[in-house]
């Protein structure tokens, strides 16, 4: 599921727009974490993911505990330019959906030019 954010707490450049981030060409670090809540099995699988132009590029694994789960990846790249990436989640449940905590001290997406 894609993570989408309605709130920026700052964006350098403007390069983050409707969940998406576009950097500018060369060397990037992100890093992006969340916290849901559902019906969920002790040991029920999480994971987190870094898309790039659409297609996953790296991704964790994270076990979680009865209804709650979290789940946090870092990352360096290098982008294009044009290269958009985005952050998405897993939350396996027994029953329903799960919901992702929307405040930014429980979810996030980051990114910055290490160049």
């Amino acid at each position: 599921t894609l993570v989408t954010f309605s709130t920026e707490v700052y964006d350098i450049g403007s390069n983050f727009t409707s969940s998406t981030w576009t950097p500018p060409s060369g060397t990037v670090s992100m890093k992006a974490g969340y916290i849901a809540q559902g019906t969920t099995a002790a040991a029920a699988n999480a994971a987190a993911y870094i898309y790039k132009d659409g297609v996953l590029l790296k991704q964790t694994l994270s076990i979680s505990d009865v209804n709650t789960v979290g789940g946090y990846i870092a990352i360096d790249d290098i982008a294009t330019g044009t290269s958009a990436y985005t952050f998405r989640c897993l939350v396996t449940t027994t029953v329903g959906t799960a919901s992702v905590f929307g405040g930014a001290e429980s979810t996030y997406f980051m990114g910055t030019m290490i160049n």
